[in-house]
């Protein structure tokens, strides 16, 4: 508890020093500026790759927990041209949860925008999200029984073809890591039904391939991002994470539809 504290502490007072520094830079219009997104399911390392921006001089960095861009998590698009001009970096980085089924439209609102959608396998992601998320269940039977929209943000953009495989995935009697599995699954599966494995404006990438090896990948997203690199940047990621639990009870079909759609993603994955 104590080191969460002294980083939170630390992470703070680097977040003040760069925004007073940040004071004597020229301001430029919403044309002038490059917006960024890191999209991601949860848990799958969005904040990890946003802590590795928020370390450049070059960004203004909003997560989800930001009142001034996001309420309930949920980006409140109204601001965000707002934000952009009056930020004084020249870089503006927005996280993308729940608003991963729009991710197209979002490039298509911002000329130059660009993005990275990070994906993490779901065994760690399912481990992270069972300890707060309990009621994953009630979700899919309500996106199953009710409607897409029954769920929130959640069930947002979902093609007929994922309703179809959820629907004869649910039960009853699905117990939380299955359904956790299939969020995850329903949610990565966007990246491909949006085509943005196709655009040259969308990088998708493995986070423990990322993780195991910073000072050899990070490079190459800031020089995407048209930031420049630094070692500081990146030096305190590590791949610690990975792997920490046994992996969770899924049920064989689900998971069997997980290693399919991760194999996919693996596939499509920008390689270094």
């Amino acid at each position: 508890m104590k080191s969460n504290l002294v980083s939170k502490a630390a992470t703070q007072y680097r977040v003040l020093r760069k925004e007073l520094s940040q004071r004597f830079t020229s301001l430029g219009g919403v044309g002038d500026k490059r917006v960024l997104f890191v999209a991601g399911v949860q848990r799958s390392g969005t904040n990890m790759l946003m802590d590795v921006l928020e370390r450049s001089h070059a960004t203004a960095v909003y997560n989800e927990s930001d009142p001034r861009a996001y309420q309930d998590y949920e980006l409140i698009e109204a601001r965000v041209p707002g934000i952009i001009e009056a930020a004084r970096a020249p870089a503006v980085a927005f996280k993308v949860l729940c608003e991963l089924h729009d991710l197209r439209r979002m490039l298509d609102t911002y000329p130059g925008a660009r993005a990275i959608w990070i994906y993490r396998r779901f065994d760690d992601v399912v481990n992270s999200h069972v300890v707060k998320w309990t009621g994953m269940p009630e979700s899919v039977r309500l996106i199953v029984q009710e409607d897409r929209e029954a769920a929130g943000w959640r069930g947002r953009g979902m093609s007929d073809e994922s309703h179809r495989e959820l629907t004869s995935l649910y039960h009853p009697e699905l117990d939380n890591p299955s359904a956790c599995a299939l969020f995850w699954m329903w949610r990565n599966q966007l990246f491909f039904d949006q085509a943005l494995n196709g655009d040259p404006r969308v990088k998708l990438i493995n986070y423990e391939t990322f993780v195991r090896n910073p000072a050899g990948h990070f490079p190459a997203v800031f020089e995407f991002f048209g930031l420049q690199h630094r070692t500081e940047h990146s030096q305190f990621v590590s791949p610690r994470s990975i792997g920490k639990q046994q992996p969770p009870q899924i049920e064989a079909a689900v998971r069997e539809r997980c290693e399919a759609l991760f194999e996919r993603l693996n596939a499509a994955a920008w390689k270094l």
